[in-house]
């Protein structure tokens, strides 16, 4: 979440919703989201494809390496 939309910066900080209105805000985001659901063959394939071809950047790169180095060094 942003940092601009965090505790008191928040819109709804403090706020209390009615019964009625967190109702409403759930039924409104009721599949909305795709948590566990397992992707379909066609799908996983249509994203295989789509990132076919891509590479990292030399500094993404260099940022993965030290990354990879950080956790090899917590597990020793």
């Amino acid at each position: 979440m942003s940092e601009v939309k965090k505790g008191e910066k928040h819109p709804l900080y403090g706020k209390h919703l009615s019964l009625e209105t967190r109702k409403r805000m759930s039924e409104a985001n009721k599949g909305k989201h795709n948590k566990g659901k397992p992707r379909s063959l066609e799908t996983r394939k249509k994203i295989s494809e789509a990132h076919k071809g891509k590479h990292h950047s030399e500094e993404t790169r260099r940022k993965m390496v030290l990354a990879w180095r950080r956790r090899k060094q917590k597990l020793a």
